[in-house]
């Protein structure tokens, strides 16, 4: 699509949010097979299910404004999910490959972040008041879940530190 207007803008964004979390609702269960921190395990299952949850608002959103929700592919989450694929395929269950993979979830997160802040600044722009709050409000879930995955990181950094598995190097 040849971006003529702020709204084409808003539509590529509304396309490429409901493809990531379309991608994210089939990456997350291995991943989630994969985890073995009980703690990181949970948050991924409630994240799929909002994933599930923000595909359907995003199809919703699209179909509100006329748009085709499946005319864009995200290359960029693809990136991220096909790192994180590759992550868990050529390593050991452990608590080393959770925190590697938390950062890959921490992309997706990040990525999540900047799309649904970037949509609502646009729909505000627009005066789609409606879509700004719901991609607004899903913008600060995404922020609550990135918070979470710090939480777990920094525990389990300290759990690697104790078993002397992190080496702090001078």
């Amino acid at each position: 699509m040849k971006l003529k207007s702020l709204h084409d803008l808003f539509v590529q964004e509304l396309q490429d949010m409901y493809s990531f979390e379309s991608q994210i609702v089939s990456a997350f269960p291995k991943f989630i097979e994969c985890t073995s921190t009980p703690e990181l395990r949970r948050i991924l299952m409630n994240h799929l299910q909002e994933a599930k949850k923000e595909g359907k608002t995003m199809w919703t959103l699209c179909k509100e404004f006329d748009i085709v929700p499946e005319g864009k592919h995200c290359v960029g989450m693809e990136g991220i999910i096909d790192e994180g694929l590759e992550l868990i395929t050529t390593q050991e269950n452990s608590e080393l490959v959770d925190l590697a993979l938390i950062s890959i979830l921490q992309k997706i997160e990040h990525y999540e972040i900047t799309s649904y802040g970037t949509a609502a600044n646009y729909a505000q722009e627009l005066g789609y008041t409606d879509a700004q709050d719901i991609l607004y409000q899903t913008m600060q879930e995404e922020k609550a879940a990135d918070e979470k995955l710090t939480a777990i990181a920094e525990q389990l950094i300290g759990d690697l530190q104790s078993q002397n598995i992190i080496e702090a190097t001078t």
